[in-house]
């Protein structure tokens, strides 16, 4: 939950005695990837290091043309076997602040979560009581898990969902009964992908402010 503090050593001189990492120039871009915060700098980690899939991308005849739009992820990720996801009392709170930020600007959320239900209820309530479009990964890979709360998408079934909800680029909506600073980590991984890609495509002066919503599952 919390990033090594990694960039300040690089930037500071004789900390990480390397001939590469001394370079000024070297130093000087390491103290401007620290003022992205750690969610970039896990993204960016993630991008280098590794390579995702190309089979666990959504069909291009699938997926929604996102350009000009206010994009959102919902991760409604469950802690405990016992619950069966019926109830986005939580998550309908979160879409409607969401969409009142959003105004009159067309919107996208993508879902992502480890019950059925749950994803066809909040299907269900954006298509009804708004005017932002939906998408979901169809024919999701069904799976079993050493643990019962991680539903019927477990391994391969939670990658596709991160190949699609990482094309978010305004914003989230997460539970989480824990008070932290980051989210766990099923829910990190995607924040920092969408981080690292939306600070490299953005080509305006200023970054817009990435929003968040997260709510404790358990008050409902």
């Amino acid at each position: 939950q919390k990033l090594p503090d990694y960039l300040r050593l690089m930037s500071s001189k004789g900390k990480l005695n390397t001939t590469y990492l001394s370079l000024p120039s070297n130093l000087k871009n390491a103290e401007k990837m620290g003022k992205n915060g750690p969610y970039f700098a896990y993204g960016m980690m993630f991008e280098a290091l590794l390579t995702m899939d190309e089979s666990l991308s959504p069909s291009q005849t699938n997926k929604v043309d996102s350009s000009g739009i206010e994009t959102f992820f919902i991760h409604s990720r469950h802690s405990k076997e016992e619950m069966g996801g019926k109830n986005i009392e939580s998550e309908k709170k979160c879409i409607d602040k969401m969409v009142s930020l959003v105004g009159s600007k067309p919107c996208l959320f993508y879902l992502m979560s480890d019950r059925k239900i749950t994803l066809k209820r909040l299907a269900s309530k954006i298509r009804k009581d708004t005017h932002c479009e939906v998408e979901k990964v169809g024919n999701r890979t069904l799976s079993k898990s050493y643990r019962g709360e991680h539903g019927s998408f477990p391994g391969r079934g939670y990658w596709e969902d991160v190949a699609l909800s990482s094309h978010a680029r305004n914003g989230m909506i997460t539970l989480d009964k824990h008070s932290r600073h980051l989210v766990r980590s099923s829910t990190a991984l995607v924040r920092e992908l969408v981080e690292f890609r939306r600070v490299l495509e953005n080509r305006k002066p200023q970054l817009s402010p990435f929003q968040e919503c997260r709510l404790d599952p358990n008050v409902r």
